[in-house]
């Protein structure tokens, strides 16, 4: 089916510069962080991958970015590609051109034993959508990412009434307790601390996401787009999260907290505060940074306890 589909596509990379791109991105009705231009920068400062930024246009008009990020062994005998959450449409376009943009990165990047693609669609776990990808001519290898997200144009109230009774119960008992929170700004110390502190949480409680390094290179290329907050109690701090801004949505990257913050139930503090944030920010959606049922099911049932809105995308191609 890929093959036979004609359309009046075009796919470049690397057209755009950083200003341009983050314009196009700020059309994307919800977006993610993998698709920021700081994302790709840190991806190129860690050296393992390069960015790579590609366009879709319609009639010489963008109409959807794609992502990604490359790759080569031996000279470029043998090459890499991953596309992580995309296409993302800058227009709303209809089934067939979709179908359309599907068809293009498949010829794009050709079934080859040397050059290879790792492709995880932004398309919702469907049955409908995986045999849509598989007529594209995609296989799919992976199960894919799972989240929650957050509807930020709610009501606060109606964002408690969405929480399960035992974490609202929780964050009132937070709430009594006054435990004292600010803002740090990202270019202190106290910043740096928290990511040194995360690097030991998350070997302690062994679950996957972003090094502490990667996610300190990113924010370095994000001023003004990293919410950092922290909850004292006694004058020590108990607990800490980092959340960046893509576009009009956010993700919650970080959460730390110490024994004595979880008996004061710091953490639902903590991330109910962003959530407020996030709304004077104006943001429209709050992604909770993965959810992963066959491990960190403490993690899990913590972030399904703010809002039950889970989703799943499709899975990983080739």
């Amino acid at each position: 089916m890929a093959d036979k589909i004609n359309h009046p596509f075009e796919l470049k990379w690397d057209s755009l510069n950083e200003e341009e791109w983050q314009s196009y991105l700020s059309q994307v009705k919800i977006t993610n962080y993998l698709a920021d231009w700081a994302y790709g920068e840190a991806l190129s400062e860690e050296g393992l991958y390069g960015p790579k930024r590609g366009v879709v246009l319609k009639n010489g008009a963008v109409v959807a970015l794609i992502p990604a990020s490359y790759r080569s062994y031996l000279r470029d005998l043998f090459s890499m590609t991953k596309i992580f959450r995309a296409p993302l449409w800058v227009r709303q376009l209809s089934q067939l051109d979709q179908a359309a943009v599907y068809a293009l990165l498949r010829q794009e990047f050709k079934k080859s034993i040397r050059h290879r693609l790792m492709f995880m669609p932004e398309l919702p776990l469907t049955k409908k959508n995986i045999q849509f990808l598989r007529a594209m001519g995609f296989y799919r290898v992976m199960t894919g990412y799972s989240s929650i997200l957050i509807d930020l144009t709610l009501s606060q109230e109606q964002l408690r009434k969405n929480m399960k009774g035992n974490w609202r119960r929780d964050l009132q008992k937070a709430e009594k307790l006054g435990l004292n929170v600010k803002e740090i700004n990202p270019q202190t110390k106290e910043f740096h601390s928290i990511l040194d502190d995360y690097k030991h949480f998350k070997k302690q409680k062994k679950f996957s996401g972003p090094s502490a390094s990667f996610i300190r290179e990113m924010c370095a290329h994000m001023a003004g787009r990293v919410l950092c907050i922290q909850a004292y109690d006694k004058g020590h701090v108990v607990a800490s999260t980092i959340t960046v801004i893509h576009g009009n949505t956010a993700t919650y990257l970080v959460g730390v907290v110490t024994d004595e913050g979880r008996a004061v139930k710091a953490n639902n503090l903590l991330l109910w505060k962003n959530v407020e944030a996030l709304q004077r920010l104006g943001l429209k959606k709050f992604d909770l940074g993965g959810v992963n049922l066959s491990g960190a099911l403490g993690v899990t049932r913590f972030k399904e306890g703010l809002s039950k809105k889970k989703y799943s995308l499709s899975g990983i191609y080739v």
